[in-house]
């Protein structure tokens, strides 16, 4: 058996790649990865998922799959939880959705109108962006363009002396 590309080249795959393949379709051994990796720390996930950014491959959730991942997502689970959990792109959990007619959810703006007021009195008594950032819940970025948006002088980087 001879095994062509789509441009019609040759493809000599080893033995370890369709062994993989293998146990990539085999249900029972996919589910078990996907239990593994749901148990394994943050720290221990992170650099699994690292790894396996350096080694992609493609991942065609079942019919029911597909099912209980729009149900977990209209119980309230967030695309990046169902991302995690299918070990799937975030394009392809948009995709499913779609496909399926769930509307998708909106981010709602973490900081409020009020909050802003409070954050350009905060940054001109002398707080810092970090500060600002964790007692609102944001990232110090965030906090810049926010004030910056609001026409705000921003201070120079670093330490005051």
């Amino acid at each position: 058996m001879q095994n062509v590309d789509r441009e019609g080249r040759y493809l000599n795959p080893s033995e370890r790649t369709f062994s993989l393949v293998r146990h990539l379709v085999d249900p029972k051994i996919r589910a078990e990865i996907r239990s593994l990796y749901a148990s394994l720390s943050d720290k221990a996930a992170e650099e699994v998922s690292r790894e396996r950014r350096e080694l992609q491959f493609q991942h065609r959730l079942e019919k029911v799959e597909v099912e209980r991942l729009v149900s977990e997502y209209e119980a309230g689970s967030t695309v990046a939880e169902l991302v995690a959990r299918y070990q799937v792109n975030r394009s392809t959990v948009g995709a499913h959705l779609r496909r399926a007619g769930v509307t998708a959810r909106t981010n709602k703006p973490k900081l409020s109108a009020t909050d802003i007021h409070e954050i350009i009195e905060l940054y001109a008594s002398g707080q810092s962006l970090l500060v600002i950032g964790k007692k609102y819940g944001v990232n110090a970025e965030t906090v810049r363009r926010k004030l910056t948006k609001a026409g705000v002088q921003m201070r120079p980087r670093g330490r005051r002396r």
